[in-house]
């Protein structure tokens, strides 16, 4: 029998699956390299926003124990808050602050270092969402929600004090209190003093009693930020929640977050009457 080419024998052996084209398309190759960039990209997302909760977490867990610290100070002082700051008191440059009297009296584990620029990570006054930048010589607007989220906003403030044994330790402080610098002023939860000397040197009898503060689940004590509010470095830090969200701690020790905006509202409207306040639920004054 004579083989003609054009067969359907032969068109069989052609179109075999043994000879069938393998392998992908251009297209699919495209296909392919979208969903895996997609993938990327969620899971991306996804590890980002577990990171910035673990940050949020971490630094409302650091205002919670600080808190705890400054009731355990306040059931050994007569009920009395710490002093914000003390004016010509023990520490280097005249003046001792609430942070280092925690950590002097024992109420924080000591996490000062032997150097202005030596780094403790595991810091209870370190946020982890801040940035390890020193804020100098610029106090900016308190509340403000552009300066709260902006990187000037997110260092610390470095607090220089000296062990009993008269070595000088530095402390690195993302942590602010609410307090101003003016003495035994009575509309915040925490007042700066004057050393009186002799028996008593850091006036502690003189802060402010727990007890008169009426409304301690509303008033701020610490914020998440630095300074004071008058005569120091004063800034609110919008550190969590992509910069829109403050974190706080109350005068009745519990924590939470609010919006740069209504912090804002709060301390725009402390000194208004109660009846002209556009009330947030919290506030920096104690009057109510």
């Amino acid at each position: 029998m004579i083989y003609h080419p054009f067969s359907r024998s032969s068109l069989s052996v052609l179109n075999s699956p043994s000879e069938s084209r393998s392998g992908f398309t251009l297209i699919e190759l495209l296909v392919v390299i979208a969903i895996i960039a997609i993938l990327i990209s969620l899971m991306s997302a996804g590890v980002g926003t577990a990171i910035e909760r673990a940050r949020r977490l971490k630094c409302m867990s650091n205002l919670k124990q600080l808190g705890i610290a400054h009731l355990a100070y306040t059931s050994e002082h007569n009920g009395r808050t710490v002093p914000a700051i003390i004016q010509n008191g023990t520490g280097i440059n005249g003046a001792v602050d609430w942070a280092t009297i925690l950590v002097r009296e024992g109420y924080v584990d000591d996490p000062s270092t032997s150097t202005a620029t030596e780094k403790n990570a595991t810091s209870v006054f370190r946020c982890p969402a801040g940035l390890q930048m020193p804020s100098i010589n610029n106090r900016g607007t308190f509340s403000n929600p552009a300066h709260a989220a902006s990187d000037d906003a997110q260092g610390y403030v470095l607090y220089t004090f000296r062990r009993e044994d008269g070595s000088t330790r530095y402390l690195q402080n993302w942590y602010g209190i609410n307090a101003v610098v003016n003495n035994n002023n009575p509309h915040f939860p925490f007042w700066s003093l004057q050393s009186v000397g002799g028996d008593n040197p850091w006036s502690i009898e003189h802060g402010r009693s727990l007890l008169t503060i009426t409304r301690p689940e509303r008033v701020i004590g610490l914020y998440c930020g630095m300074g004071l509010h008058n005569g120091a470095i004063a800034r609110v830090a919008a550190r969590h929640g992509k910069r829109r969200q403050v974190n706080l701690l109350f005068m009745d020790g519990h924590v939470g977050s609010r919006s740069i905006q209504d912090v804002q509202t709060a301390w725009n409207q402390m000194s208004l009457p109660l009846s002209a306040r556009t009330f947030p639920g919290i506030s920096f004054s104690t009057n109510f």
